[in-house]
């Protein structure tokens, strides 16, 4: 069976039902037939990336983002304690 694939605007609507319009993800899961845990991930990635979020090649990307993001904290973290 071929996997689900969703595109940017399909995604960031759903999210924006949740987020500004403030429907229940339960609700939403069940109108477009998408399982909970996957509207929670978008979510997520948006209130983490913003516009940035939903780049297009499914997690492989969204692993790639949150590699920079930890080595961007972990860069941070070694220059401040480079600068006492």
């Amino acid at each position: 069976m071929k996997r689900q694939s969703y595109s940017k605007k399909f995604k960031r609507q759903a999210v924006d039902l949740i987020l500004i319009e403030g429907q229940p993800i339960r609700f939403i899961s069940c109108t477009l037939d998408i399982h909970e845990n996957t509207l929670y991930r978008w979510v997520a990635e948006y209130e983490k990336f913003g516009d940035q979020a939903f780049p297009g090649k499914g997690s492989s990307e969204f692993i790639s983002q949150n590699k920079i993001k930890k080595l961007e904290k972990e860069n941070w973290s070694v220059n401040i304690l480079l600068v006492k």
